[in-house]
């Protein structure tokens, strides 16, 4: 009965709050992260924070050094400790009989450096004739890469994103006037600026012609003709080093050529009142101190056959003002300059065609009638010629069996293909691009490409490398720490494709892996570490076809503590 007694007197102590009964689990469920995102630029950082059942909270830099317990709440500021890099903010809570929480963390990167910019060119104050390069390296201590902008006066410049420590080369262009040009380039929470002032100013446009433009002369003495709108004064050379005094602009100079006979050059510099220099123009003649009155005539270039009516002349007559032209040597065109190539139409019908070519100086003296010939038939009277096949526009290496060819032959009826030593395709109709797709396993592949024609058949062929597979798992040899780097070596990897371009290096950090490197070489350095913490690396390999290949095993490595 007493038992009785007792038990309900126990129960109602219970029920009315008398008695409590211990909490048996740790609080759980803890979230940590920083408000201000994975980077800040200040050492105060806004901490998010939950948990549940937890009663009081505390935190650290480090996991040895705690603050002072303090009530649950879910926002936090928080001051990291100095000098930038990788921080971690470690969070642990208790419930109301002192039962801890496994503590979590969050890692944040301190960047309170902005980008240091070293502007190369445009240089403060100088002069640029029309194009000019943009030069700038800029630096960061935490970003691998960082976004850059400029403004060319009001003119937005987009550059984008840029490597670290690396140097940047833009060519730009402008009209003449005064710039100021502001360069912007921002890491992942600060940005800096540098702005240089400069002018733009174009020098002369100088046209320069010897003699009478006949490209020919009998003469060392000669006439120069020049043209310029804003030239002052001019010089000219025969050799680009030796040059004459500075003159006055004319638009007529006599000049002595160099002796011998051949082709010569002269060069004309010219300067505006700015002295701002032209760029070299220049023009050749050649020189025949004894020439004999000739002339001669080509038709495409002195091949045998065409299947076009419409052909190019090459021409040539000595000291020539005046030329015509004839495909019956009676019936003849107008008078009409001296030119060095013209278009010409052949007379109606297929068949053996000839040209004539009638030129005269410009005292109207006769130079003479030069002829050419030259087969005119739709079918060539010749297999086909001029074959040419390539390949993904010349590229070496290719992941997909589909190949696009571009292809050329001069009369040819029909064409076919083959790879290898395979069966070759059937012939069909002659087109400039074809869709192929390559057939068996991977390696060095050799399209062929023959066409025919009536007369007979041509053959050429191109090559490219299929690389489908990628290289192989990459052995991580050994993973050591210095004071303030990890470094990690790898033995070669084997590929049998295309080879092995370079190696990406991933590290671990939250529970995920993220890009930290690559290197052409057999290790990595990795400076960003903190003292005191562990990493995990994984490696593996890209070809140079972009085929990458299985990460290798992960492997750590401590760094040592201060």
């Amino acid at each position: 009965m007493r038992h009785k007694i007792l038990l309900a007197v126990l129960f109602g102590l219970l029920i009315f709050g008398c008695i409590s009964v211990p909490e048996t689990d740790p609080p759980r469920d803890l979230e940590i992260s920083v408000e201000e995102g994975k980077y800040t630029a200040e050492t105060g950082i806004t901490l998010s924070l939950f948990a549940t059942d937890a009663s009081e909270c505390r935190f650290s830099n480090n996991a040895q050094e705690w603050s002072n317990w303090e009530s649950y709440k879910i926002q936090k500021k928080w001051t990291l400790p100095e000098g930038d890099g990788l921080k971690q903010v470690f969070y642990q809570c208790k419930n109301g009989v002192s039962q801890l929480s496994i503590p979590v963390s969050v890692v944040v990167y301190l960047d309170s450096a902005a980008p240091e910019i070293t502007l190369l060119s445009p240089l403060e104050g100088q002069e640029y004739a029309g194009r000019f390069n943009l030069v700038f390296i800029a630096n960061n201590s935490i970003s691998n890469t960082l976004n850059c902008s400029a403004k060319l006066n009001n003119d937005d410049l987009e550059i984008g994103i840029v490597g670290a420590g690396k140097k940047q080369n833009i060519t730009l262009y402008a009209p003449s006037g005064e710039y100021t040009l502001t360069l912007n380039c921002r890491d992942n929470v600060l940005s800096s600026e540098k702005s240089v002032a400069f002018e733009v100013v174009y020098g002369p446009v100088v046209g320069i012609m010897i003699s009478d433009g006949s490209g020919y002369t009998d003469t060392r003495n000669v006439s120069l003709s020049l043209s310029s709108a804003t030239a002052s004064e001019c010089r000219f050379s025969n050799n680009a080093d030796d040059w004459s005094d500075w003159m006055p602009y004319a638009s007529a100079v006599q000049w002595q050529l160099t002796e011998g006979d051949g082709t010569k050059t002269v060069y004309a510099e010219c300067k505006n009142e700015r002295g701002t220099l032209s760029t070299g123009a220049y023009d050749t003649i050649v020189l025949d101190s004894s020439p004999p009155p000739y002339i001669s005539l080509s038709i495409n270039n002195g091949v045998a056959w065409t299947n076009s009516r419409d052909v190019t002349l090459g021409l040539y007559a000595f000291a020539a003002s005046e030329c015509r032209y004839s495909n019956d040597g009676e019936t003849w065109s107008d008078w009409e300059a001296y030119k060095r190539k013209k278009t010409w139409a052949l007379s109606e019908g297929e068949g053996e065609k000839e040209v004539y070519y009638d030129c005269r100086k410009k005292t109207g003296e006769e130079i003479g009638i030069a002829t050419s010939a030259i087969k005119y038939s739709i079918v060539p009277s010749e297999p086909p010629f001029g074959l040419e096949i390539v390949i993904n526009d010349e590229t070496a290496y290719t992941s997909s069996e589909i190949l696009e060819l571009k292809l050329n032959a001069v009369g040819a009826y029909e064409c076919r293909f083959r790879e290898n030593e395979l069966d070759w395709t059937d012939w069909e109709e002659y087109k400039t691009k074809k869709i192929f797709t390559l057939s068996g396993n991977d390696g060095a592949k050799t399209i062929y490409y023959q066409c025919r024609n009536d007369y007979g058949r041509a053959t050429v062929y191109d090559r490219i490398y299929l690389d489908r597979s990628p290289p192989a798992q990459v052995k991580v040899i050994k993973a050591e720490a210095s004071e303030f780097a990890a470094h990690i070596r790898w033995s070669v990897v084997a590929d049998i494709g295309s080879g092995v371009s370079y190696y990406t290096i991933l590290r671990k950090a939250d529970g995920l892996w993220f890009w930290v490197g690559s290197s052409e070489k057999l290790s990595y350095k990795d400076e960003r570490v903190v003292p005191g913490e562990t990493y995990e690396y994984k490696v593996n390999a890209v070809d140079y076809n972009l085929n990458q290949g299985q990460y290798s095993e992960v492997v750590s490595v401590t760094i040592p503590a201060d």
